[in-house]
């Protein structure tokens, strides 16, 4: 049963969003952390409202390049009490803002270590979507010049990321099956340290391995994450490495211990060509007052 809906689902999301268009722009956003009850606050702001505001935004910049597709990289809710009605909540208001927001783009979605995994797996939505869970890893072909492998890298319990030999083979051998195609991942957690000390303390397990046996396929281009909560980008032999801002609490980049970053949250649009890709980094343009927490 599980290999028959893994099968269905691929060749499903082949036959909707296809593109012939040799330019294709996807929007990024993470790390939304709603919550399921609108009086409750994460640091002393309400995540929906600014989630509101950058799907907004991002609505916007959809008229100038329409989007082929939305990469969601996780912690869509906040598993502040583990309340599963708030959080089910939560994930409904999720659903129902991107789709009144964008109702016929693709989503493409990964779990973070907030996410409810039973929650999420149970996610639907109006347009076409891919959904990764169970340690799996699932293909997305975008058109005949890139393709996308969704990761799940959530480890039960635990605030790093891991990645299994199973789900590194899988991604040796795609990458090994399609020379001719460029290639980027998709999950939650950063696979190189984001020289943030009190975040780069949260090992992620596997990615050693990962990267030995990855690197040297040069048809994998780009690792989109999210997880840390701040702006990265680096190169790990031809991979480019980009992390979003989440759309919610920023994280201070190069701290030693847990900072909250006033910086106004935010999205990237990815624009993907035969050859390469390009990306645009925008933020709201106020910035964010927090109640001081220890942690999250």
């Amino acid at each position: 049963m599980g290999l028959f809906k893994f099968t269905y689902r691929f060749y499903y999301l082949y036959r909707c969003i296809m593109e012939t268009d040799k330019q294709l722009k996807l929007l990024h956003i993470s790390d939304h952390h709603l919550l399921g009850n609108k009086q409750d606050k994460f640091a002393g702001i309400v995540p929906e409202d600014y989630f509101i505001q950058i799907l907004q935004d991002a609505q916007k910049a959809s008229r100038e390049h329409e989007f082929a597709g939305i990469i969601c990289s996780g912690d869509i809710v906040h598993d502040l009490e583990h309340n599963e009605a708030q959080l089910a909540q939560a994930y409904q208001i999720f659903t129902q803002h991107v789709q009144a927001y964008f109702p016929e783009t693709p989503l493409y979605l990964c779990p973070g270590n907030h996410d409810h995994l039973e929650l999420f797996k149970q996610l639907t939505f109006s347009q076409p979507f891919a959904l990764v869970a169970d340690k799996q890893v699932l293909p997305v072909v975008l058109n005949n010049y890139w393709h996308l492998l969704l990761v799940d890298s959530k480890k039960p319990e635990r605030v790093g990321g891991s990645i299994t030999s199973e789900q590194t083979q899988f991604i040796q051998n795609y990458l090994s099956q399609h020379p001719q195609v460029n290639v980027a991942l998709v999950m939650h957690h950063n696979p190189l340290l984001a020289n943030c000390a009190w975040l780069d303390s949260h090992r992620f397990r596997g990615i050693e391995e990962f990267w030995h046996a990855v690197a040297p396929w040069k048809n994998l281009r780009a690792i989109f994450h999210g997880h840390i909560h701040q702006d990265f980008m680096a190169t790990y032999e031809q991979v480019q490495v980009l992390s979003v801002p989440a759309t919610s609490v920023q994280f201070k980049p190069q701290e030693q211990v847990f900072t909250l970053d006033p910086i106004a949250p935010g999205y990237r649009i990815i624009t993907l060509e035969p050859t390469g890709f390009t990306h645009q980094l925008k933020r709201l343009e106020q910035s964010l007052s927090y109640t001081k927490i220890k942690g999250y």
